[in-house]
């Protein structure tokens, strides 16, 4: 989970960038500051996604995770990338160069202020929206993933640590207490830790085994 944890941070915070560069730039081009306001307004869902990323890490909650979940798929994902990456900026220039015209331009096109695609840095950084925010979306699942296998794990840890505590031979829960220390850290190797014939079948069917 660490990895997958840095990884999405850095690419939330890299999503913000380019939008924020996008739009201050032709903010300043078209003569358009709602576009630079946007950028600086972009900075509190970043923000707050960043800090409930860094806080689940240590303290996994739901409330957190849904959090991050709701942030990176409405704001990052759609808003960024598929509203003004894919939509305003990819789909104008297949638009632009099928020789597709142009009247019935959504106002999200800006007509009249950008009717045609002239200049050349507004409209890379615009697609990199698309595609900084694809990536990150990527990097959000995987991160989802492990996290939903990073908090089972840390609940897992605290019930069978329970059951160790169950047993009356303390050698041997002394024993399994140092075992379950050195492979906890990978959920699915602590089952073989538990087929030990001083756990009863009640002890054992307390926690079942995640399957």
């Amino acid at each position: 989970m660490k990895k997958s944890f840095y990884v999405l941070g850095i690419w939330i915070f890299l999503t913000w960038l380019i939008t924020a560069i996008h739009h201050v730039y032709t903010g300043y081009l078209y003569d358009t500051p709602w576009r630079a306001k946007f950028a600086y307004t972009a900075i509190i869902p970043t923000t707050i996604c960043i800090f409930a990323l860094l806080i689940y890490y240590f303290f996994p909650y739901r409330i957190l995770k849904m959090i991050i979940s709701m942030q990176v798929t409405i704001f990052f994902f759609i808003v960024i990338g598929i509203w003004e990456g894919a939509w305003c900026h990819a789909t104008k220039l297949l638009c632009y160069y099928s020789n597709i015209p142009f009247h019935n331009a959504p106002p999200s096109w800006n007509i009249p202020f950008a009717p045609i695609p002239t200049d050349i840095f507004s409209e890379v950084t615009g697609v990199l929206n698309f595609i900084f925010a694809a990536i990150t979306y990527y990097h959000f699942l995987r991160w989802f993933r492990s996290s939903t296998e990073h908090a089972t794990m840390i609940h897992t840890r605290k019930k069978y640590k329970k059951i160790i505590s169950l047993l009356h031979n303390e050698k041997e829960r002394d024993s399994l207490y140092h075992d379950f220390d050195e492979n906890y850290t990978h959920l699915y190797t602590t089952r073989k830790l538990f087929k030990n014939k001083s756990l009863t079948q009640h002890q054992e069917k307390l926690i079942p085994f995640p399957e």
